[in-house]
């Protein structure tokens, strides 16, 4: 198939015996494709919807998402602390925030994703931290650390808002706990802070010290369940939507051959989402309520 090509309804429906796309570069169109979690590439792009009853249970959580080992028991010595790079990171709603922690995955505008990536490319021996809030939440939700440069030939298709973010950036969380805006150091207004703010290296590592020294307390993983079956919502409504996999497969080829191509993302910040309010008044939102999760 060349670049640009269309799906045909009965090219849709017959990849897997499913009725679901399938296609090995394109994030959860694969949901028989692997039966168990694998700490290799293969696991953003061909798993199937992973979730555990309790997130707060380490070793419930740790045997599902191994890339969560270890969370909230880092230490790190001053002197990486010291010499390491910082960026705020914010996002508008919460269930994308969900979605970077299960798969430690993330993606921001071409603007962000290039100033990430440079960071990471231009720093190899020093460890990029990506510190998370969500807007108007008043708080910090968790620090992860950066792995990758940003890679285009992968995108993921189930972020909140559709068929707009592209490529994806690697992961490894450190630190998931609520830490309120009033802690952190001064020279920092959270609500002013752009998506992708790079702070200095000492309110950085500041900030880090307050993470490990905060107890863990009530965190994002106690609305992991409701945003769980509302993910189980998503991806079915997507993956039974023909518009939408043969706008994401353009789409994502598009983004594989080079980013710029895209007609948005540069000039639209991620924190500019809309917030999915868990009493919203969306279409989607609405659906959501009347929605039944499967067995």
């Amino acid at each position: 198939r060349v670049h640009g090509d269309m799906l045909t309804k009965e090219e849709f429906g017959q990849s897997n015996g499913s009725g679901h796309f399938f296609n090995a570069g394109s994030v959860g169109y694969t949901p028989a494709a692997e039966d168990n979690f694998s700490m290799d590439r293969s696991y953003f792009f061909k798993t199937k919807f992973p979730r555990v009853s309790d997130y707060s249970k380490s070793e419930e959580r740790d045997g599902v998402f191994p890339t969560l080992q270890g969370l909230n028991e880092h230490k790190i010595d001053a002197a990486t602390l010291d010499r390491a790079q910082y960026f705020i990171i914010r996002s508008n709603n919460e269930d994308d925030v969900h979605k970077a922690i299960k798969y430690s995955i993330w993606t921001s505008t071409r603007r962000t994703n290039g100033a990430l990536s440079a960071a990471f490319r231009e720093n190899q021996d020093t460890p990029i931290y990506l510190i998370f809030s969500v807007v108007k939440s008043g708080q910090l939700i968790g620090v992860a650390q950066l792995m990758s440069e940003v890679d285009y030939r992968e995108s993921f298709a189930y972020w909140w808002e559709p068929l707009k973010w592209f490529g994806v950036l690697s992961l490894k969380w450190l630190f998931i706990k609520d830490l309120p805006a009033r802690e952190l150091p001064s020279g920092i207004n959270l609500n002013e802070t752009r998506d992708g703010t790079r702070i200095t290296a000492s309110q950085g590592a500041a900030i880090m010290k307050k993470f490990e020294e905060v107890s863990v307390g009530k965190n994002i993983f106690s609305d992991f369940g409701f945003m769980d079956r509302r993910e189980d919502f998503l991806r079915q409504q997507r993956d039974s939507d023909f518009f939408f996999v043969t706008q994401f497969d353009y789409l994502r080829r598009l983004a594989a051959e080079d980013p710029n191509l895209l007609p948005f993302g540069s000039s639209h910040p991620r924190s500019g989402r809309r917030f999915p309010h868990k009493n919203g008044g969306s279409h989607a939102r609405r659906q959501f309520r009347e929605y039944k999760p499967m067995a």
